[in-house]
């Protein structure tokens, strides 16, 4: 099940556990009071980190949601929040890129001019480091991006969205990876081979071979 940091307590999760749920996923957004403050969340970050740790003390696995580009969020600000979720004993992770929809606050504080969505190449770049991250933690990220939908494709007002954002993440993530290992080759020179798993290999070029001209260079 989902919900909000603010909505557990001990015997909401003992009833939880008891009825055979086995992982509780939190809404977090972020765990920075000033990006919780600006998004009007009404719980700080200890309060997210205390809702976490209920949530592993009751024997269920956690799982945080994060919200990258949501008023606030600075791509630093993301990856701190990574990071702090990994700390915080979580056993999966999503990233759903802010988007701003018809009707909502949001949608006003874009229109006044108050509020700019990621564009989509810092969305990509943020997210493909985040989830280095959460790789190295042995943590998966089990989806980046809002599930398809038609009645919120049409709700859609701007922020970074793409039906292919999970794969464009990885072969960034892949890039990534190659261009570290041959920066830490011995004396600087490139190593003579690198082998990567077969799982890779729809990502090597991007989507749409946007990544053609980078591994070229």
């Amino acid at each position: 099940c989902s919900t909000r940091p603010d909505c557990l307590d001990r015997s909401i999760l003992s009833r939880l556990r008891q009825a055979g749920c086995t992982v509780v996923e939190l809404g977090v957004q972020s765990f920075a009071d000033t990006a919780l403050k600006a998004a009007r969340r009404g719980y700080d970050g200890a309060k997210a980190l205390r809702a976490c740790a209920l949530v592993r003390a009751s024997g269920l696995r956690l799982g945080v949601q994060l919200l990258p580009g949501m008023p606030g969020v600075s791509p630093e600000i993301f990856l701190a929040d990574v990071a702090r979720a990994l700390e915080a004993g979580a056993d999966m992770l999503r990233f759903y890129p802010c988007l701003v929809l018809a009707g909502t606050g949001l949608a006003s504080l874009w229109q006044a001019g108050n509020y700019t969505p990621w564009d989509m190449e810092s969305t990509l770049d943020s997210l493909a480091r985040g989830w280095l991250l959460a790789r190295a933690a042995h943590t998966p990220v089990i989806r980046m991006g809002l599930a398809p939908e038609a009645s919120l494709a049409g709700a859609i007002l701007a922020g970074p969205v793409h039906p292919a954002l999970g794969a464009r993440v990885m072969g960034r993530a892949l890039l990534a990876t190659v261009r570290n290992l041959a920066a830490r080759a011995p004396g600087g020179r490139s190593p003579q081979r690198l082998e990567a798993p077969r799982a890779c290999q729809g990502y090597f070029w991007g989507h749409a071979n946007e990544l053609r001209p980078a591994w070229a260079a």
